[in-house]
Protein backbone atom coordinates (compact mmCIF):
# COMPACT_ATOMS: atom_id res chain seq x y z
CA UNK A 1 0.00 0.00 0.00
CA UNK A 2 1.44 3.62 -0.46
CA UNK A 3 1.80 6.52 1.41
CA UNK A 4 -0.85 8.17 -0.04
CA UNK A 5 -3.37 5.88 0.86
CA UNK A 6 -1.96 5.57 4.53
CA UNK A 7 -2.36 9.44 4.47
CA UNK A 8 -5.74 8.85 3.20
CA UNK A 9 -6.96 6.15 5.91
CA UNK A 10 -5.56 8.44 8.79
CA UNK A 11 -7.81 11.13 7.70
CA UNK A 12 -10.77 9.30 6.95
CA UNK A 13 -10.56 6.54 10.29
CA UNK A 14 -8.28 8.89 12.66
CA UNK A 15 -6.96 6.15 15.17
CA UNK A 16 -6.59 8.36 18.14
CA UNK A 17 -8.22 5.99 20.64
CA UNK A 18 -5.71 3.47 19.09
CA UNK A 19 -2.26 5.38 19.47
CA UNK A 20 -1.36 4.91 22.87
CA UNK A 21 1.78 7.41 22.18
CA UNK A 22 -0.05 10.53 20.46
CA UNK A 23 1.98 13.52 21.49
CA UNK A 24 5.12 11.32 22.26
CA UNK A 25 6.08 9.43 19.08
CA UNK A 26 8.52 11.49 16.96
CA UNK A 27 10.16 10.76 13.61
CA UNK A 28 14.05 10.92 14.54
CA UNK A 29 15.22 12.38 11.29
CA UNK A 30 12.94 15.33 10.64
CA UNK A 31 11.66 15.78 14.16
CA UNK A 32 8.08 16.12 13.13
CA UNK A 33 4.89 13.92 14.91
CA UNK A 34 4.78 10.36 13.41
CA UNK A 35 1.10 9.34 12.66
CA UNK A 36 -0.70 6.22 13.10
CA UNK A 37 -2.45 4.83 10.60
CA UNK A 38 -4.68 1.22 9.64
CA UNK A 39 -3.21 -1.30 7.56
CA UNK A 40 -5.98 -3.77 8.12
CA UNK A 41 -8.50 -4.10 10.14
CA UNK A 42 -6.82 -5.34 12.82
CA UNK A 43 -3.16 -3.53 12.45
CA UNK A 44 -1.87 -0.09 12.68
CA UNK A 45 1.39 2.06 11.37
CA UNK A 46 3.30 4.89 12.32
CA UNK A 47 4.85 6.88 9.00
CA UNK A 48 6.44 10.57 9.46
CA UNK A 49 4.59 13.39 8.97
CA UNK A 50 6.45 15.68 7.29
CA UNK A 51 6.68 13.19 4.30
CA UNK A 52 2.90 13.31 4.10
CA UNK A 53 2.47 17.12 4.53
CA UNK A 54 4.35 17.31 1.83
CA UNK A 55 6.70 20.30 3.64
CA UNK A 56 10.05 18.39 3.45
CA UNK A 57 10.16 15.60 0.46
CA UNK A 58 14.04 15.27 1.54
CA UNK A 59 12.21 13.04 4.53
CA UNK A 60 12.10 9.07 4.09
CA UNK A 61 8.80 7.74 3.53
CA UNK A 62 10.07 5.25 6.88
CA UNK A 63 7.16 3.78 8.76
CA UNK A 64 6.98 1.04 11.29
CA UNK A 65 4.29 -1.39 12.72
CA UNK A 66 2.77 0.09 16.11
CA UNK A 67 3.19 -3.39 17.61
CA UNK A 68 6.40 -3.37 16.96
CA UNK A 69 7.10 0.11 18.95
CA UNK A 70 4.65 -0.52 21.10
CA UNK A 71 6.72 -3.66 21.94
CA UNK A 72 9.59 -1.55 22.55
CA UNK A 73 8.67 0.59 24.67
CA UNK A 74 7.02 -1.23 27.52
CA UNK A 75 10.62 -3.32 26.97
CA UNK A 76 11.88 -0.49 27.86
CA UNK A 77 9.61 0.57 30.79
CA UNK A 78 9.40 -2.66 31.89
CA UNK A 79 13.70 -3.13 32.27
CA UNK A 80 13.54 0.52 33.81
CA UNK A 81 11.16 -0.79 36.71
CA UNK A 82 13.63 -4.14 36.86
CA UNK A 83 16.44 -2.06 37.48
CA UNK A 84 15.37 0.28 40.28
CA UNK A 85 13.75 -2.54 41.90
CA UNK A 86 16.68 -4.59 41.81
CA UNK A 87 19.20 -1.87 42.56
CA UNK A 88 16.87 -0.84 45.34
CA UNK A 89 17.02 -4.18 47.12
CA UNK A 90 21.19 -5.11 46.66
CA UNK A 91 21.19 -0.83 48.26
CA UNK A 92 19.16 -1.83 51.25
CA UNK A 93 20.70 -5.12 51.23
CA UNK A 94 24.34 -3.80 51.00
CA UNK A 95 23.75 -1.14 53.79
CA UNK A 96 22.23 -3.51 56.68
CA UNK A 97 25.46 -4.96 56.42
CA UNK A 98 27.92 -4.31 59.15
CA UNK A 99 30.01 -2.30 56.57
CA UNK A 100 26.99 -0.28 55.63
CA UNK A 101 26.32 0.61 59.23
CA UNK A 102 29.92 1.60 60.31
CA UNK A 103 29.66 4.00 57.12
CA UNK A 104 26.20 5.35 58.18
CA UNK A 105 27.89 5.98 61.43
CA UNK A 106 30.85 7.30 60.30
CA UNK A 107 28.39 10.41 58.49
CA UNK A 108 26.29 10.44 61.79
CA UNK A 109 29.45 11.64 63.92
CA UNK A 110 30.64 14.26 61.16
CA UNK A 111 27.20 15.74 61.12
CA UNK A 112 26.97 15.88 64.99
CA UNK A 113 30.24 17.82 64.85
CA UNK A 114 29.33 20.06 62.42
CA UNK A 115 26.35 20.89 64.10
CA UNK A 116 28.46 22.10 67.08
CA UNK A 117 30.78 24.11 65.24
CA UNK A 118 27.55 25.71 63.32
CA UNK A 119 26.16 26.46 67.05
CA UNK A 120 29.35 27.82 67.82
CA UNK A 121 29.68 30.29 65.06
CA UNK A 122 25.60 31.14 65.54
CA UNK A 123 26.54 31.92 69.27
CA UNK A 124 29.17 34.26 68.31
CA UNK A 125 27.37 35.96 65.94
CA UNK A 126 24.50 36.76 68.37
CA UNK A 127 26.68 37.99 70.60
CA UNK A 128 29.01 40.47 68.15
CA UNK A 129 26.46 43.11 68.11
CA UNK A 130 26.46 43.49 72.11
CA UNK A 131 30.35 43.41 71.73
CA UNK A 132 29.53 46.67 69.28
CA UNK A 133 27.45 48.11 71.23
CA UNK A 134 29.67 48.03 74.62
CA UNK A 135 32.57 49.87 71.96
CA UNK A 136 34.14 46.53 72.70
CA UNK A 137 34.82 45.87 69.22
CA UNK A 138 34.89 48.79 66.75
CA UNK A 139 32.61 49.48 63.52
CA UNK A 140 35.20 48.08 61.05
CA UNK A 141 36.21 45.05 63.17
CA UNK A 142 31.86 44.57 63.68
CA UNK A 143 31.36 44.42 60.14
CA UNK A 144 34.27 42.48 59.09
CA UNK A 145 33.40 39.87 61.96
CA UNK A 146 29.78 39.74 60.89
CA UNK A 147 30.58 39.17 57.36
CA UNK A 148 33.05 36.10 58.28
CA UNK A 149 30.43 34.54 60.45
CA UNK A 150 27.97 34.90 58.24
CA UNK A 151 29.82 33.27 55.50
CA UNK A 152 31.33 30.58 57.90
CA UNK A 153 27.34 29.29 58.56
CA UNK A 154 26.85 29.34 55.47
CA UNK A 155 29.34 26.78 54.87
CA UNK A 156 28.99 24.69 57.44
CA UNK A 157 25.06 24.78 56.47
CA UNK A 158 26.04 23.47 53.08
CA UNK A 159 28.50 21.15 54.63
CA UNK A 160 25.97 19.66 56.85
CA UNK A 161 23.25 19.23 53.83
CA UNK A 162 26.05 17.26 51.79
CA UNK A 163 26.81 14.93 54.57
CA UNK A 164 23.54 13.77 55.00
CA UNK A 165 22.73 13.30 51.43
CA UNK A 166 25.80 11.21 51.69
CA UNK A 167 24.93 9.77 54.44
CA UNK A 168 21.23 8.70 53.24
CA UNK A 169 23.01 6.68 50.56
CA UNK A 170 24.08 3.69 53.82
CA UNK A 171 20.41 4.16 55.40
CA UNK A 172 19.06 0.91 55.35
CA UNK A 173 15.97 2.32 54.13
CA UNK A 174 17.26 4.23 51.45
CA UNK A 175 14.97 6.79 49.90
CA UNK A 176 14.42 7.16 46.13
CA UNK A 177 11.66 9.86 44.62
CA UNK A 178 8.20 8.94 46.37
CA UNK A 179 6.03 9.33 42.84
CA UNK A 180 8.19 6.90 41.25
CA UNK A 181 8.60 4.10 44.07
CA UNK A 182 4.62 4.61 43.68
CA UNK A 183 4.39 4.49 39.68
CA UNK A 184 6.47 1.23 39.88
CA UNK A 185 4.84 -0.55 42.40
CA UNK A 186 1.43 0.74 41.09
CA UNK A 187 2.20 -0.93 37.27
CA UNK A 188 4.91 -4.00 38.01
CA UNK A 189 2.98 -6.58 36.91
CA UNK A 190 1.52 -5.11 34.03
CA UNK A 191 2.02 -7.45 30.33
CA UNK A 192 1.58 -4.91 27.98
CA UNK A 193 1.47 -1.01 27.11
CA UNK A 194 -1.36 0.35 27.44
CA UNK A 195 -2.39 4.58 27.68
CA UNK A 196 -1.80 5.14 31.61
CA UNK A 197 1.59 3.11 32.12
CA UNK A 198 2.70 5.46 28.47
CA UNK A 199 1.48 8.58 30.17
CA UNK A 200 2.86 7.71 33.28
CA UNK A 201 6.50 6.87 31.82
CA UNK A 202 6.84 8.16 28.64
CA UNK A 203 8.71 11.46 27.85
CA UNK A 204 9.42 11.05 24.28
CA UNK A 205 9.93 8.16 21.35
CA UNK A 206 11.87 8.61 18.21
CA UNK A 207 11.79 6.28 15.06
CA UNK A 208 14.43 6.69 13.08
CA UNK A 209 14.82 5.49 8.77
CA UNK A 210 16.80 2.59 9.71
CA UNK A 211 14.40 1.03 12.27
CA UNK A 212 15.64 2.06 15.38
CA UNK A 213 13.82 3.39 18.07
CA UNK A 214 14.58 5.52 20.94
CA UNK A 215 12.59 5.81 24.20
CA UNK A 216 13.25 8.47 26.66
CA UNK A 217 11.19 8.00 29.95
CA UNK A 218 9.98 10.89 32.78
CA UNK A 219 12.20 9.00 35.32
CA UNK A 220 15.67 8.33 33.45
CA UNK A 221 17.06 10.93 35.37
CA UNK A 222 15.99 9.55 38.55
CA UNK A 223 17.31 6.02 37.28
CA UNK A 224 21.04 7.12 36.63
CA UNK A 225 21.44 8.64 40.29
CA UNK A 226 20.43 5.05 41.38
CA UNK A 227 22.51 3.52 39.48
CA UNK A 228 25.61 5.23 39.99
CA UNK A 229 24.59 4.83 44.27
CA UNK A 230 24.75 1.01 43.17
CA UNK A 231 27.40 0.73 41.87
CA UNK A 232 29.03 3.09 44.85
CA UNK A 233 27.51 0.43 46.86
CA UNK A 234 28.97 -2.48 44.97
CA UNK A 235 31.80 -1.06 44.53
CA UNK A 236 32.26 -0.61 40.74
CA UNK A 237 35.60 1.47 39.50
CA UNK A 238 34.77 4.85 37.94
CA UNK A 239 35.40 3.25 34.74
CA UNK A 240 32.75 0.59 34.75
CA UNK A 241 30.51 3.08 36.54
CA UNK A 242 30.98 5.48 33.34
CA UNK A 243 30.31 2.87 30.79
CA UNK A 244 27.31 1.49 32.39
CA UNK A 245 25.86 4.98 32.77
CA UNK A 246 25.79 5.27 28.92
CA UNK A 247 23.85 1.65 28.50
CA UNK A 248 20.14 1.38 27.84
CA UNK A 249 18.72 -0.03 31.21
CA UNK A 250 18.30 -3.85 28.88
CA UNK A 251 22.11 -3.95 29.34
CA UNK A 252 22.80 -2.72 32.78
CA UNK A 253 20.08 -4.95 34.16
CA UNK A 254 21.98 -8.27 33.41
CA UNK A 255 25.07 -6.92 33.81
CA UNK A 256 25.01 -6.11 37.24
CA UNK A 257 22.68 -9.51 37.48
CA UNK A 258 26.20 -11.11 36.72
CA UNK A 259 28.14 -8.89 39.13
CA UNK A 260 26.04 -9.77 41.81
CA UNK A 261 27.00 -13.42 41.86
CA UNK A 262 30.79 -12.41 42.25
CA UNK A 263 30.19 -11.02 45.30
Amino acid sequence: MSDAYFAKEFTKHPPNEKNLLKGKIVCGDCGKGMRLSPRTKKSYVYFCGTFSDGINPACSRHKIDQEDVNKAVFAQISNHMRCCIDALRVIRELNARSSGLKKYDVYEKAITRQRRELEKVNRKFSELYGDYSEHLINESEYLTLKQQYLLKSEALKKEIDNLLVSQNLYSKNYKIDEDWENLINKYLKCRKLNKELADAFVDKVQVFEDGRISVNLVYDDCLEELLQVHCTAMNCNSLVVKLILHQKALYYFFFMKKVAKCL
